[in-house]
Parts: C-alpha cells; structure tokens; sequence
C-alpha cells in the first residue's frame, strides 16, 4: 500500500503538493522485496518471519546510520533478540544459546579491536560503539561459527565500494567520515538470507576448507 499510494500520489502530498522524498518509496520496495527473499529461502515458517523482521531492523539501522551517522539502539536491540529467538528455536536451544552468546561477544570485541588500531593508526576515530553493538547483535545470529569470518570480510569489501562511490559522487577524496554501519547491515543480510553459501564460498576463496 505504501508503495501504490506513492505512485499514485505522484510523490506529492495529495493535500499541499509537497514533494515526497524518494527515499520512503526506496525503503519500502527495499523491505518488501528483502521480506519475498526471506520466504523464498525458509518457505512460509515462522524461522521465515524471523529472519524477516531481523532484515527489517538491519534496514533501519542501514538508513539511520547513513544518514544520521547514529546506530538506533531499539533496533539494535530487536536484532539481537531475535537472534536469541532463532537460538531458542533450534533442538538444542541452551548450546544454541551459548554460540549465539559467543558469536556476539567476538563480533563486539572484533570491531572494537579494529576501532582502537584505527585510532592507533589514523589518529583518529575509526569505529563508533554503535558499530560494536550491530557486530554483537549480528553475532548472536552467526553464532560462534566460521560465518563470522565473512560478515567481517564482506563489510569491509562492501564499506570500501561505499567509500569509493561516495567519493566519485563527490568528485573528491573521501577523506571525512563515512559510517560504516551500513556495511556491516548489508554483510549481515547477506548472510542471514544464505549464511551456508556465502561462508563456504569464502572459505574456499582463502583455502581454509
């Protein structure tokens, strides 16, 4: 609905006329389509519904954070917990909860790790603690696996692509700030929508299978 009465609105406010930004269409389109992924994936279960609402608040987070340069912690925290939900879910649900707990403690101590030899090196700051909780709540989903080794490899692939079209748009070097929470959303979608492909294909690239 939000999508027709755009299109049919004409991106203008029926009553002022107002331009509409763009970006609530793109937004919209973006989670309605990455909802049909989650399905077509897990077919119609509630570990579907699930991965869905998690691919919502990574598109939250995505947006707020480039825009705002601010992580929204209640989604957040709504990731997290529903990588709990997802652990509980499975046959072994205390095991499953204590990967999910791993994983979330190494993604937050990863980045943050990288935060302070960033700081070392730039003499500057290089990661926000916005970006250590998206790696902790991306953890709990990932568990304490060799899927974890792809979500940091695609965020950076994915954060260094931003860097440099953001800095063609621009026409100069990108040498200010650039968030790099929506790298770290895209890696996580990715992974939650095919974590078992996209680990074994980097797993090959690197020789470790």
């Amino acid at each position: 609905m939000p999508l027709l009465s755009y299109l049919w609105l004409l991106g203008k406010c029926r009553y002022c006329k107002t331009p509409i930004s763009p970006r609530y269409f793109v937004v919209e389109l973006v989670t309605a389509l990455l909802f049909v992924a989650a399905v077509h994936r897990y077919g119609a279960s509630v570990g579907a519904a699930l991965v869905a609402l998690s691919l919502a608040a990574l598109v939250v987070i995505a947006v707020v954070d480039w825009e705002f340069f601010l992580v929204p912690d209640e989604a957040v925290w709504a990731l997290g917990v529903l990588g709990g939900i997802r652990c509980l879910l499975t046959g072994e649900p205390l095991r499953a909860l204590m990967v999910g707990f791993g994983g979330a403690l190494v993604g937050a101590l990863t980045i943050w790790l990288i935060g302070i030899v960033g700081r070392w090196l730039f003499r500057r700051e290089a990661m926000g603690f916005g970006d250590v909780k998206i790696a902790a709540a991306v953890g709990m989903h990932l568990g304490l696996t060799w899927a974890l080794l792809p979500f940091f490899l695609l965020s950076v692939f994915v954060g260094a692509l931003l860097g440099v079209g953001l800095a063609l748009l621009q026409r100069r070097a990108l040498t200010g700030y650039m968030p790099f929470g929506p790298a770290l959303a895209m890696a996580a979608g990715a992974l939650l929508l095919y974590p078992h492909e996209i680990t074994e294909f980097v797993l090959r690239i690197y020789a470790l299978r």
